[in-house]
């Protein structure tokens, strides 16, 4: 080589103390050995044109690296996509030079595993025939069987794992049973994927606790879950019922596990961690009483780390999906967004709210949540009373800006002489430190948020200047960044959190510590009664609210319809059964017995990966929109940046849906002057839903499609009832109602 890697080390082989340098001598020598080993082989290579040659001079600086330095090492995808393998590989597969050093070999594994980090699977495959060529045959079949993993390539992924099973190389195959189960667990059930689980699972439950010699059995566990919760394969599907795991034998491991982990426990042989699994195992198995007996016993004899209060979290959270649902829709992380399962939960909100809280296992936990938690002093800042900037300073944090960031610049522009606005992207806070997910603070533990707030400060020390810096921390939706402020926020900080509709049906609010939310705002008072009924901590606690519906603008003029304009009906958003464009046909099918209306459908289409209830919804929509009575009246249009431009060439704004919070389309509908027809929304009506929503327009609401085509017809549009439709809106919707009462909800006491 041009300079030996080796030579980068000398200086500090000179300068270690005397009790690391036979330590430092020895490294170098591998490094020496290394160095010298691929010189001869790239002699063996002979690159004929100049920028192959410089991508062999730096691949083989790396593979003559120690490892620690070639795991960082810049570009390395870049310079195998610039290389042959083949020219590579056969250079390394001759043999007179002698076999690859150990520090070449394990280079190799390393630029494997970037390249399939990358996504570089077809080169990271090459690269694994490559580490095979210099006599490391077992670990190039590891390699590539989790490259083909990654890849989705079950079949070449199981191909690679019987190989090494045979091979007597069972122990390889534990050590990567956890990572490769995971994936599995989400992986589609071709045969493949469920021969594999079954391969890995068998390896895996060896011992007397169904435990062999996988680092964590938590992926176990979960995978097992995963197959004990689907149907049996189909009868005719052979070679899924003769090697795959069934539910019955998924739920029999299950139970193994469970007896192996309860005997340990009664044994004392059970360490924490044994603890810990078997609580896990217990929620997955539903069997709450138990995991949170469990529980109470853990927390008098175990500290509360951070790890384990994300696991007690989690058993919360699937407890609390189990309650919903009644254990029929557990595979949904919100199940209540699943009318049926509402409709069903609905007259026991009471009886189920009671329950809950009652059987939650640190009733301890809640009771010292109801105070202000003082974790952290203040850092830095200046009190304002003595800021030269008087102006109240207000961090706004979400991972969603569709709504929350027109009203912010609104502000800005109107309001910049009171508040002074910064953001905070809360993903960017997980990315920099993954305690910041708010799994870990479901316990409400007080140390637990304290280590995740220490841990926070020091791997983003910008977002936690931004806090420093802001009088008040507005967060957007009530779900992860709404519990992890509320856990870790200091006490002098003013807090205040916005829900939409979807926090109402799902389970973020029940870990969000509410005494701690100096106010929460609501979209929709409905979406308040909802979460009001549900939530004991957020009654308890004495908290504010209010209302702050989503910005609004009314400047564009109300515009003329042509003929077929004014007898057009337009849905905005459709393509999902809580929408319910079967609804909009109904409608459509009486206005069509005695008139030439259209219905327009705008806005994207079914996801091809929907839910069960989901698919069979569009098999009814697909068969209704064949009637041929509806032949040529329809017109299904893509999604639309511009709803505004798109609502001004139609005479009606439909809302069909089961639930909603605000549904912005129909009033971006009025903004233009459409006449809104809006359906009573049947999940939420007994919160007032739509009447409560819409009182300013409770002439337009309507129960069925016979109501709204019979009010369709005595309202036939005019451009003089469309600018009085886009008066009463303003008044009733516009930015400065709404920017008033954020202002409200924003100043300091």
């Amino acid at each position: 080589m041009r300079k030996s890697v080796a030579s980068a080390f000398q200086p500090k082989l000179a300068s270690a103390p005397d009790g690391r340098r036979r330590e430092s001598e020895a490294r170098l020598r591998e490094i020496e050995e290394a160095s010298a080993w691929l010189e001869r082989r790239r002699s063996t290579i002979e690159p004929d044109l100049r920028r192959e040659a410089e991508a062999i001079q730096r691949l083989f600086g790396v593979l003559a690296m120690p490892s620690q330095a070639a795991k960082g090492a810049a570009r390395l995808s870049e310079t195998c996509r610039r290389l042959d393998p083949e020219r590579v590989q056969r250079a390394f597969r001759a043999n007179k030079h002698g076999v690859a050093p150990a520090l070449v070999r394990n280079n190799l594994v390393i630029v494997i595993r970037r390249l399939r980090d990358d996504d570089e699977f077809e080169l990271a495959l090459a690269y694994a025939d490559i580490l095979a060529a210099t006599g490391e045959d077992v670990q190039a079949t590891r390699e590539r069987m989790l490259v083909c993993m990654e890849a989705g390539q079950f079949v070449e992924a199981e191909q690679s794992c019987k190989h090494l099973l045979e091979g007597d190389q069972s122990s390889i195959v534990s050590s990567v049973s956890e990572w490769m189960l995971v994936r599995l667990a989400r992986a589609p059930g071709d045969a493949a994927a469920m021969r594999l689980t079954l391969t890995l699972l068998r390896n895996s439950l060896i011992d007397r606790n169904g435990v062999g010699a996988v680092s964590s059995i938590a992926s176990i566990i979960s995978s097992l879950a995963a197959w004990a919760g689907r149907a049996e394969p189909a009868a005719g599907d052979v070679a899924v019922q003769d090697d795959a795991p069934s539910s019955a034998w998924a739920s029999r491991q299950l139970e193994r596990i469970e007896a192996g982990l309860r005997e340990a426990r009664k044994t004392g042989e059970s360490g924490a961690s044994f603890e810990l699994t078997y609580i896990r195992l217990l929620g997955i198995r539903n069997g709450y009483a138990a995991a949170f007996d469990a529980m109470a016993d853990y927390v008098e004899r175990h500290p509360v780390t951070r790890g384990t209060a994300a696991i007690f979290g989690l058993v919360m959270d699937r407890y609390l999906r189990h309650r919903h649902s009644a254990g029929t829709r557990m595979d949904l992380v919100a199940p209540l967004l699943d009318e049926a399962v509402f409709a069903g939960y609905e007259p026991r909100i009471a009886q189920e709210e009671e329950a809950i809280w009652s059987s939650w296992p640190f009733a301890q936990n809640l009771t010292s949540a109801t105070r202000a938690a003082t974790l952290c002093a203040p850092q830095g800042g200046v009190p304002s009373s003595f800021r030269r900037d008087q102006r109240t300073r207000v961090l706004v944090v979400s991972s969603n800006w569709n709504f929350v960031s027109p009203l912010i610049e609104s502000m800005e522009h109107t309001e910049a002489s009171e508040f002074v606005f910064r953001t905070l992207d809360f993903q960017s806070l997980t990315f920099a430190e993954k305690s910041a997910k708010p799994e870990g603070l479901f316990f409400f533990s007080e140390v637990a948020a304290a280590q995740v707030w220490k841990a926070v400060r020091k791997a983003a020390p910008d977002a936690a200047r931004l806090v420093d810096w802001a009088d008040v921390i507005f967060v957007e939706w009530a779900n992860q960044p709404a519990v992890f402020f509320s856990s870790v926020l200091p006490a002098h900080k003013r807090l205040i959190v916005r829900l939409h509709s979807y926090e109402a049906f799902a389970n973020w609010h029940y870990f969000v510590n509410w005494a701690r939310v100096d106010k929460a705002l609501f979209v929709a008072d409905h979406i308040r009664q909802l979460f009001l009924a549900q939530n004991r901590l957020g009654r308890v606690s004495g908290l504010q609210s209010g209302i702050v519906a989503n910005r609004h603008d009314f400047s564009a003029p109300v515009a003329k319809r042509n003929p077929e304009g004014k007898r057009t009906l337009c849905m905005l958003g459709w393509a999902t059964a809580n929408k319910d464009p079967i609804f909009a046909l109904q409608i459509l099918k009486i206005l069509r017995s005695d008139g030439d209306w259209r219905l327009q459908l705008v806005g994207g289409s079914w996801r091809e990966t929907a839910a069960d209830f989901e698919a069979e919804y569009r098999v009814r929509f697909n068969a209704l929109l064949a009637d041929p009575a509806l032949a040529g009246a329809i017109d299904i249009l893509p999604h639309t940046d511009q709803p505004h431009a798109a609502l001004s060439e139609v005479g009606y704004v439909l809302s069909c849906s089961h639930r909603e919070g605000t549904h912005e389309a129909v009033v971006e509908g009025l903004s233009v002057g459409c006449v809104p027809i809006i359906r009573n929304w049947p999940m939420v009506a007994q919160y007032g839903g739509a009447r409560g929503q819409f009182a300013d327009f409770e002439e337009f609401i309507v129960s069925t499609p016979e109501e709204a085509a019979e009010k369709i017809r005595a309202t036939p549009w005019t451009l003089r009832r469309a600018a009085d439709l886009h008066r009463r809106a303003n008044a009733a919707y516009g930015i400065e109602r709404t920017k008033a009462a954020l202002k409200e909800a924003l100043r300091l006491p």
